[in-house]
């Protein structure tokens, strides 16, 4: 009678070899008596066919499948071969354990799929294999998002194009009501947002903070998207729940080309926000000085309320010497603005 240890050993074996790829060790440990459905504590509970699948060892994964293996065992993270395959893109594996019936929708612990894994990951001939077999184009993780979301996301462009030839929903939200667009916007990948634009995506859909895809590219400088939202007629002033339009959001975070960009498209220089801040008063409290002279060269208001606002937070804000040049300017400019106006002139005359 075999021992435990000596099948924890033999188990062992047959694991590392299927990491190697060694088929003929492979065999050997299962014509020794090993268990095709060892387990790997140390490896998350990855069997021999999950390893053998996440590397590609093809004619390992047959092998093991011959001898009846469990073609869905799943790791602790609910992690399958065909999850293994699809992440990192092995086709032949992926169309092998398709013919054997592996299941095409199994979901990990995050409700996602195969699917899901492959299009995150760009593998977008594994994703039109899943495709051709049948897998939930729209199929939605815990956090409600599609494979379209995480194609967008990553920037992978003809992924997404599949995806939306084979009529993924476009608009499709997750828990957070961003959609594909909003993530290409996000992170500035500007290909894949004239994608979903020139596919109908919807150019000026809000999420749960009623944020735009304008907001996202603003917030991080993107200028490329953001030149291309505006020229698709996207609301230059929409406004989050907040009341922050993406002029805020560039001055925020000193895109000085994004603001003079939003400035030419004639985006509102004075509009205020709940805090009743506006875009000047966020450049400055931030200590963007480019963006200030900027905004002060096009006119910005530079009301008494703004300035005692501003010079309270002084007190408290880390960009103190930015809001003191930030002072010098705005005194130059009130004067400026005294000598030229109407007042000015008439008691002068």
């Amino acid at each position: 009678m075999t021992s435990n240890e000596e099948l924890d050993r033999l188990g062992k074996k047959l694991w590392d070899a299927a990491n190697r790829g060694d088929q003929h060790q492979v065999a050997l440990a299962l014509d020794q008596g090993a268990s095709i459905e060892w387990r790997n504590t140390n490896s998350n509970g990855d069997t021999p066919l999950n390893v053998s699948s996440r590397n590609g060892h093809e004619s390992v994964v047959g092998l093991l499948l011959e001898r009846r293996a469990s073609i869905d065992a799943a790791n602790n993270d609910n992690w399958t071969p065909l999850h293994f395959a699809a992440w990192n893109g092995h086709e032949s594996v992926v169309g092998l354990l398709l013919e054997r019936r592996a299941s095409i929708d199994a979901a990990d612990i995050n409700n996602s799929t195969s699917l899901h894994l492959a299009a995150s990951n760009g593998h977008e001939s594994v994703v039109g294999l899943l495709l051709e077999r049948g897998a939930s184009i729209d199929a939605a993780t815990n956090d409600n998002a599609t494979s379209l979301h995480l194609a967008a996301w990553n920037g992978h462009e003809s992924v997404v194009g599949l995806l939306l030839e084979r009529r993924a929903s476009i608009d499709a939200a997750n828990n957070d009501n961003w959609t594909s667009l909003h993530f290409a916007a996000r992170e500035g990948h500007e290909s894949v947002a004239r994608l979903l634009l020139e596919r109908g995506a919807s150019i000026d859909a809000a999420n749960n903070e009623n944020a735009t895809s304008l907001h996202f590219a603003a917030w991080n400088g993107h200028e490329s998207v953001v030149g291309l939202l505006l020229e698709r007629g996207a609301s230059i002033d929409a406004a989050n729940n907040e009341n922050a339009t993406s002029l805020h959001f560039a001055a925020w975070n000193g895109h000085e080309s994004v603001a003079r960009l939003l400035l030419e498209r004639r985006a509102s220089i004075d509009a205020a926000n709940t805090y009743n801040s506006s875009p000047l008063f966020c450049a400055a409290l931030n200590g963007h000085e480019s963006v200030v002279g900027l905004l002060l060269e096009r006119g910005a208001d530079t009301t008494v309320v703004s300035v005692r606002r501003t010079r309270s937070l002084m007190l408290i804000t880390p960009n103190r010497h930015s809001l003191t040049r930030f002072f010098d300017r705005l005194g130059h400019k009130h004067e400026e603005q005294q000598h030229k106006s109407p007042r000015h002139h008439r008691s002068s005359n």
